[in-house]
C-alpha cells in the first residue's frame, strides 16, 4: 500500500501544484472533526505533495531526508514544516519522534516552521551547535566555518553543543552566529534584509533605501536589478515568487521602473 502511495504521488506530482498553507488548514480541519481512516492517506498524500522527498531509513533508525536540486519543503511527523535550500540535509529518529522527543539534525540551510508543543520542545543539532525552540519560524545555516540563526517570529535559544548553558535567546530580526571552536554565539549583522526570504518569499521594510531593497530581492532570486529612482524608500511588506512578480509590485507601489539582467 505504502508502494502504492509513493508511486501515485510521484507520477502525479507537479511543481507549484499545492498551495501548502491551505492543504494544512484542510488536515488541521479534519483532526480538529475527529478520526477517519481516510486521514492517514490524506495526511501521506499531503505530505509528500507538499515536495517530493524520500524518507531513507537509516540502520541505526535515523530518517534522513535529503534536499532536492531546488528548495524544497517538507513536513515532518509533528506538523512542522522544513524547507531545504540545495544541498541540505534533516535527520532524526523515526520511532522517538514526536513521542519521546523532537531532535532533529541537520546540514546545509534550513528554514523551520515549527508547530508548537510546550512538552516537547524543538531541538536542531547543527555541527557543534544546538537550536532550541517550542514554537516559531527560524531559519539554520551550518557550514564549515560556522552555524548561524535567523529569527522570522518568536524566540529562540541558541548555544553551543559544548556549553549549552550559556545560549543566548534571539527575537524577531535577530541573527547570530557561532563560529569553529567558539564557547559562546554572538550576535551580528544579517547578511540581507530578510535572509529568509528565498523560503518564505516574504520582503518586509521599514524606510528601507531602494538600493538596498533592490539588493535584497536580486540575491533572493539570483539576477540584478536596476533603477534610476535611488533615493526612493520603501516600508511595507511585499509576497512574490519570482523576480519578475516582485519587479511588479514595487514599480506599481514606488511608480518607478525596474530593470532585470
Amino acid at each position: 500500500m505504502k508502494e502504492d502511495i509513493l508511486e501515485f504521488v510521484a507520477r502525479y506530482f507537479k511543481p507549484h501544484a499545492l498551495d501548502r498553507n491551505r492543504a494544512w488548514r484542510r488536515i488541521s480541519a479534519g483532526r480538529r472533526s475527529g478520526w477517519h481512516p481516510a486521514y492517514t492517506l490524506a495526511t501521506a498524500l499531503a505530505a509528500l505533495a507538499i515536495g517530493l522527498f524520500l524518507f531513507i531509513p537509516g540502520k541505526t533508525g535515523m530518517t534522513v531526508i535529503p534536499a532536492s536540486a531546488s528548495a524544497q519543503t517538507v513536513a515532518l511527523p509533528d506538523g512542522t514544516l522544513c524547507t531545504l535550500a540545495p544541498g541540505a540535509t534533516i535527520s532524526f529518529h523515526g520511532k522517538h519522534f514526536a513521542h519521546n522527543d523532537r531532535i532533529v539534525q541537520m546540514g546545509g540551510k534550513v528554514y523551520f516552521e515549527v508547530e508548537r508543543n510546550e512538552r516537547l520542545p524543538f531541538l536542531i543539532q547543527a555541527s557543534d551547535a544546538v537550536v532550541t525552540v517550542l514554537g516559531t519560524r527560524f531559519q539554520v545555516i551550518q557550514d564549515a566555518d560556522s552555524t548561524a540563526v535567523d529569527v522570522v517570529s518568536g524566540r529562540v535559544s541558541f548555544a553551543s553543543a559544548n556549553n549549552p548553558d550559556e545560549g543566548i535567546v534571539l527575537e524577531r530580526g535577530m541573527h547570530a552566529a557561532l563560529f569553529s571552536g567558539a564557547a559562546r554565539a554572538r550576535l551580528t549583522a544579517p547578511a540581507s534584509l530578510n535572509p529568509a526570504a528565498w523560503a518564505t518569499h516574504v520582503f518586509t521594510y521599514e524606510q528601507a533605501p531602494l538600493p538596498d531593497v533592490l539588493l535584497d530581492v536580486s540575491e533572493c532570486f539570483g539576477c540584478t536589478l536596476e533603477c534610476d529612482a535611488t533615493d526612493r524608500r520603501l516600508s511595507g511588506t511585499l509576497r512574490a515568487e519570482s523576480a519578475r512578480e516582485a519587479v511588479q509590485l514595487l514599480e506599481e507601489t514606488l511608480d518607478i521602473k525596474i530593470t532585470i539582467l
